[in-house]
């Protein structure tokens, strides 16, 4: 009858540790590479959404700016210092008349 040894024994499992070892290391590397696929794809869809988002920002900004919309801007801005010289001048008057006898003063500015 063959004997087995202690030598054969620690051969053996010496052989069956490289083998697990070896189609571990293969198996963690392909669940490592699984993994940064998934964190690649997250990372490009963020940036496809990115991407819409500012192409939706661009046409609302297109839509916003309509023509004319310059020209009713400068008009406002028009009558608006037209409007703030006529206030200027009504307050120059009122200081005229505050200064005479019997007028009104302007206690404010």
């Amino acid at each position: 009858m063959y004997k087995i040894t202690i030598l054969e024994i620690g051969t053996f499992f010496t052989i069956i540790g490289g083998i697990i070892g070896v189609v571990m290391f293969f198996i963690g590397r392909q669940s490592a590479a699984k993994n940064e696929g998934i964190s690649k794809g997250r990372l490009l869809g963020d940036i496809e959404y990115i991407r819409a988002s500012i192409d939706e920002l661009k046409n609302e900004f297109r839509l916003a700016n309509i023509p004319g919309l310059r020209a009713r801007i400068l008009t406002l801005e028009k009558y608006s210092n037209k409007h703030e010289r006529d206030f200027t001048r009504i307050h120059e008057r009122i200081d005229k008349i505050g200064g005479k006898p019997g007028g009104i003063k302007n206690e404010s500015g």
